[in-house]
């Protein structure tokens, strides 16, 4: 016998019975006529938008009290999960969060409605601020980045309203700025709730795998900048530097590229196997007839343990051991920061039951997904490294992530609803056995492994309620 799901208002339905589809379809057509109103509101990061007023609407119509929630990044610059904005709005950004009754919250779903820049608006073949479909697929500026998500997820609780167990299901809704590293929304937002024991972030894979992935982990990531100084010899020729003995002077560039070595021979070495270091730029000197005295390195370290601050006590070690072995720059020390985008790591545990929920409801609809653990600085690390909340990310098929032509496929956004109606349904027990609840050993699991324990206690406990 097909499981069956509760209705208060109309006795017992098969899940995939005529009423359980027609919920499904008024949804999907709601949700299409949403993404059309979302595109055509611009929402660009670091730009002032009104988009959180047309959310608002849409989540006021279902019966949610609505918090708008602003952001003041300065609020977390000692935060451990701040990242710097590079453009912050005019105003502050305005979060939308949804609540419905006064269960406590047993799920959040969340995505960001912020999106990229246009870019040259002669690439794209379609307005970008104008949704077109054409071939199954819907394209305009944040298409699959992520208004598909923010529009899934408000079909989703229709739908879940239509067969009358949205009041029983205890879920919180959140569209935030996602961009820029969370620090205009996602922190904030996550950073607001006391408790929480799990969070679905819809967003279609960047992979381009659509419902064939889901994300269980986000790698870290630090971008660094090395400042080195030498020194350009006098010119025995007035105003002529080629006339200089480049050997009386310290080739500031050279110097750096020896550190840059011994940064990389270091990491090899660490206990992190799959830590990366990437050096991408390199600048240095005033005259190319002139030896350099000065020379600056940018390089990008990713990672899947420990934290920024671990890291970069781990870099200073390794350029000081270098410099030690060297006069000039045991005299002259290098300067090693921090800068733009960071993000700590974060995963979760192999046998976390929100993954198996995901996975179950995604199989109802005939996708059979593989665990991704690769992206990095994925807004699934805020609930758990904030929280010690699982948190997954999955989402609809889409393609030209951060470039012109964004596209997201019809199809794929309805069973992207259709997964996540299903899996707050199976964890609720309305479909098949009821499903637990992750205890608080589970979440404690998820808290320590994404966490390095060389930080103590202390760093691990959720910081709660920030002032916003």
């Amino acid at each position: 016998m097909s499981p069956t799901l509760g209705n208060a208002s109309s006795g017992r339905l098969r899940v995939g019975s005529a009423r359980f589809r027609h919920a499904l379809d008024a949804a999907h057509a709601r949700e299409f006529v949403l993404l059309r109103d979302l595109i055509a509101i611009p929402s660009v990061r670091g730009t002032e938008t009104a988009i959180h007023t047309r959310i608002a609407e849409e989540l006021s119509g279902l019966g949610a009290r609505i918090d708008l929630v602003a952001a003041d990044p300065t609020l977390f610059e000692a935060d451990p999960e701040y990242s710097p904005p590079t453009d912050v709005p005019p105003q502050r950004a305005l979060n939308v969060v949804a609540r419905w009754g006064d269960l406590p919250p047993s799920l959040l779903l969340f995505a960001h409605l912020d999106t990229e820049p246009v870019g040259v608006p002669e690439r794209w073949e379609t307005p970008p601020f104008e949704a077109t479909e054409r071939d199954g697929r819907v394209f305009g500026l944040g298409a699959p980045d992520d208004k598909a998500g923010v529009a899934s997820i408000l079909g989703a609780v229709q739908a879940l309203d239509a067969l009358g167990v949205r009041a029983d299901v205890g879920i919180l809704v959140a569209a935030v700025h996602g961009k820029q590293g969370g620090t205009l929304g996602t922190l904030p937002v996550i950073r607001s709730l006391v408790d929480l024991p799990a969070a679905v972030y819809c967003h279609p894979p960047e992979t381009g795998a659509g419902l064939g992935q889901i994300k269980v982990g986000s790698r870290g990531i630090m971008s660094i900048e090395l400042i080195v100084r030498g020194r350009t010899p006098a010119p025995v020729e007035m105003r002529t530097p080629a006339s200089a003995d480049p050997r009386d002077g310290v080739n500031a560039i050279g110097k750096a590229m020896k550190l840059a070595a011994a940064l990389e021979e270091g990491l090899a070495v660490a206990d992190d196997p799959d830590v990366r270091l990437s050096v991408n730029r390199i600048a240095g000197g005033r005259d190319r007839l002139a030896v350099p005295d000065r020379s600056r390195i940018e390089a990008t370290l990713s990672f899947g343990r420990g934290t920024v601050q671990s890291w970069l006590a781990h870099l200073e070690r390794l350029v000081a051991a270098a410099s030690e072995a060297d006069d000039w720059l045991r005299k002259h020390p290098a300067r090693l920061r921090v800068i733009g985008l960071r993000a700590n790591p974060a995963s979760m545990e192999p046998d976390e039951p929100l993954a198996g929920w995901v996975e179950q409801a995604m199989a109802a609809s005939g996708e059979r997904p593989d665990r991704y653990h690769g992206h990095v600085a994925s807004d699934i690390r805020f609930p758990i490294r904030c929280l010690g909340a699982p948190c997954v990310g999955f989402g609809a098929l889409g393609g030209g992530f951060y470039g012109p032509n964004e596209w997201v496929e019809v199809d794929s956004m309805r069973r992207t609803t259709e997964v996540l109606v299903r899996t707050i349904l199976d964890r609720h027990g309305f479909v098949g056995a009821p499903a637990s609840v992750p205890t608080r050993k589970t979440l404690d699991r998820c808290r320590d492994r994404s966490y390095d324990a060389r930080h103590g206690s202390s760093s691990r406990r959720p910081i709660g309620r920030h002032p916003i």
